[in-house]
């Protein structure tokens, strides 16, 4: 297969394999595998974990799934968690960007609103449109990075000054690992530790629908990859 679907996380990195042996000896600083794939089964068969919708297509596509081990069931889903959010600021990147050309044409402009309302079910007032980059910028940021804010890792490292007498109470904290701290001025210290996964708890991420929202994009990007190569077309570059 020349381009996998399921993606693994190995070394820090995204790779989508086909061949467990080939991804563990493949070298990343020259991007090079070491040789061709002779394996058998087992030693290309590999541990995977994400959506149903990624598991579905892949299947389609001729993976096997030899074993399952987990699954998550959720009873209900909705195609609709993010709708009115996201119209709220796709009409607003719309309304500050540059209009098409011929916009002074009613039938243009009754062309581009009628397009955003069939398509997206968004309303658009062709006299707000005018190009405002501030306001197009702002837009697109919070059209883009909401997904990245769900799936936010909460155990990272944090960072705070603090007085020597706080630091007592944070060095009995037993829902604090690695504290380590340095003297910035006398009685002020600077300390960074990692609070116990056990015991953090965060109201703004969101794992699963983080999951659903990069495996959709995903796909939709496969989707167009092989019908290019269906069509005979070739893939000189991706970045996702």
């Amino acid at each position: 297969m020349r381009f996998p679907i399921l993606p693994v996380k190995h070394k820090s990195q995204m790779i989508l394999p086909i061949c467990r042996t080939c991804m563990e000896k493949y070298d990343l600083t020259t991007n090079q595998t070491k040789e061709s794939c002779n394996h058998s089964m087992d030693e290309r068969s590999f541990v995977w974990e994400g959506t149903h919708i990624e598991l579905k297509y892949a299947m389609m596509k001729n993976y096997l799934v030899l074993d399952v081990y987990h699954v998550l069931e959720y009873e209900k889903t909705s195609k609709n968690l993010f709708r009115n959010y996201l119209k709220v600021f796709i009409a607003m990147k719309v309304h500050a960007s540059v209009p098409p050309e011929n916009f002074e044409d009613p039938r243009v402009r009754q062309s581009f609103v009628d397009e955003y309302k069939n398509l997206y079910d968004i309303d658009i007032n062709p006299n707000e449109c005018k190009f405002n980059a501030a306001k197009r910028y702002i837009a697109k940021i919070f059209n883009n990075c909401l997904w990245g804010r769900l799936c936010l890792n909460a155990t990272g490292t944090e960072k705070q000054c603090i007085t020597t007498e706080e630091y007592v109470d944070y060095a009995r904290d037993e829902t604090i690992n690695a504290l380590t701290a340095i003297e910035i001025e006398k009685d002020v210290l600077l300390i960074n530790y990692k609070k116990d996964s056990n015991f953090i708890t965060t109201t703004h991420t969101n794992l699963v629908a983080a999951c659903y929202v990069t495996a959709a994009g995903r796909l939709h990007l496969q989707k167009f990859i092989f019908k290019i190569i269906a069509a005979g077309g070739k893939i000189l570059y991706m970045d996702t």
